[in-house]
């Protein structure tokens, strides 16, 4: 989708195709950036390092999630 508005923005001419690479790498840097920094703060509260595809983005709380409903007024274990 991001490369299709890219791709439109350039076909419809409100945008140089410098610009639209110059967002794309702009988007990306804060991406990784943001990605780079969860990391060092997991690191440094002592947490392991986090994989959100197998694991997802807080996987300590994996034993908290279930599929059960839960009666009200009681919290999930």
């Amino acid at each position: 989708m991001v490369l299709l508005v890219g791709f439109d923005r350039v076909a419809l001419g409100v945008h140089y195709v410098s610009d639209v690479v110059a967002g794309w790498i702009v988007a990306l840097a804060c991406l990784v950036g943001t990605a780079g920094a969860f990391e060092v703060w997991r690191r440094e509260q002592g947490r392991s390092p986090a994989n959100p595809s197998e694991q997802g983005v807080d996987p300590e709380a994996a034993n908290e999630l279930t599929d059960e409903p839960q009666p009200e007024g009681r919290p999930r274990r």
